[in-house]
């Protein structure tokens, strides 16, 4: 009886081995290839792949838009990391569109024998490669367009990176900056650098500079029109003027009914230092502008030009299903700022409606189940020794008598 005991304890605790769910780390090299298009052209390069320590047996595939992609093995075993697969990127003499065209490199391991555990881990990595092909004519892209945020009263600089995607020569490139307030009022225009004979593939740097004056702080916004050779193309970018200021961007708007619940305030900052102690209290009022409740934030660091979340707890239990009006002031480096509001209290979703996982699903989670068999499995351990330590005694005390 005993021993059939110790064969299903064994049985059960290398079932129970062979369940455990075991990650490994993996990776390529270069982590995507990009490459401009030249007709009938090859390019040559390697793909080195990582692995996470182990060695496993790979198949290798390939896949292309419009071009092909060459390697020099289907199979390989990975014995020593990294493993490399050499490649051909072998181009047409053209497309039929221009634009960007993607082909991987995709290694997914092979399991040389059948997988009987219920969790398997399998590598799979993939390296993209992009082929840029030029549009026909002229055409300027855009890298980016950016604005340095400044203190209320400086220079904001303004910086513009485009790309000749074009297969022909442009001419002259400028730019045109328009400067707007938060309530989308032009209050400035910017002229750029100019640039002339832009080849192919070649990068365009147009800069230009806005002085704040006297308008506040507070945050802005720009859009660019760059003309070229009877063309034009535009992009639009946000900044901050700065100041001991900041603002509150969001909230929580819709609360479920019942008990205490989480409320979030999200806070903006348009400074360019740090405020060590950030807090907001809300609170909700009723038709009269009296308070019903009210709750104070944890106190946060805001990072410079940077935003916080703000997070508290509103009590529920004298509030009624409605919409209230709420006031919310922040606190921050001895100053005070009040901003009016609503939010919503709401009834709590019906079972038809859905309330998201039920509780089995949300206690038999794979990471839960996972920790659950590996508990399980050291008590089995344990009962084990201990029955053999056991069985050991006893037989010395009968060979004793």
């Amino acid at each position: 009886m005993r021993k059939n005991i110790f064969s299903l304890l064994i049985i059960l605790s290398l079932v129970l081995l062979g369940n455990t769910l075991i990650s490994y780390g993996v990776s390529v090299s270069p982590g995507s290839v990009r490459i401009d298009f030249i007709p009938n052209y090859v390019y040559k390069g390697t793909a080195r792949l990582g692995t996470g320590g182990r060695t496993p047996h790979l198949g290798i595939n390939t896949t292309a838009d419009g071009f092909k992609i060459i390697v020099d093995k289907k199979e390989l075993r990975c014995d020593v990391e990294p493993c490399e697969v050499n490649y051909e990127v072998v181009m047409p003499s053209s497309f039929d569109t221009p634009g960007v065209h993607k082909g991987y490199i995709t290694a997914s391991e092979i399991f040389d024998e059948p997988q009987t555990s219920q969790i398997n881990v399998r590598v799979h990595i993939r390296m993209p490669i992009y082929i840029r092909v030029p549009y026909p004519g002229k055409y300027l892209e855009f890298s980016s367009f950016k604005a340095t945020n400044k203190e209320a009263g400086e220079k904001i600089p303004f910086e513009a990176v485009l790309i000749s995607r074009g297969d022909e020569v442009i001419n002259s490139v400028r730019g045109l900056i328009f400067v707007y307030d938060r309530f989308d009022k032009l209050i400035g225009e910017v002229s750029t650098n100019s640039v002339s004979d832009v080849q192919p593939g070649e990068k365009v740097n147009l800069f230009g500079v806005w002085d704040s004056g006297d308008y506040e702080k507070g945050r802005y916004h720009a859009s660019i029109i760059v003309y070229y050779d009877g063309k034009q193309a535009n992009r639009t970018t946000n900044f901050k003027l700065g100041g001991l200021d900041v603002e509150l961007v969001n909230y929580t708007r819709e609360v479920v009914i019942g008990g205490i619940k989480p409320f979030q305030v999200v806070v903006e900052s348009i400074w360019s230092e740090t405020i060590p102690n950030m807090r907001a209290k809300v609170s909700v009022l009723d038709n009269e502008s009296e308070e019903i409740t009210s709750f104070e934030t944890l106190t946060k660091k805001l990072p410079a030009w940077g935003s916080v979340v703000l997070p508290g707890y509103l009590d529920t239990s004298l509030l009624s299903i409605d919409d209230y009006n709420i006031s919310t002031v922040l606190f921050f480096e001895n100053l005070t700022k009040e901003y009016e509001g609503v939010v919503s209290v709401v009834e709590e979703p019906s079972e038809k409606e859905g309330r998201g996982p039920g509780f089995l699903s949300r206690v038999f989670t794979i990471r839960n189940t996972l920790i659950a068999l590996i508990v399980l499995l050291i008590i089995i351990l344990c009962f084990v020794v201990y029955l053999l330590v056991f069985s050991k005694r006893k037989n010395i005390k009968r060979i004793n008598k």
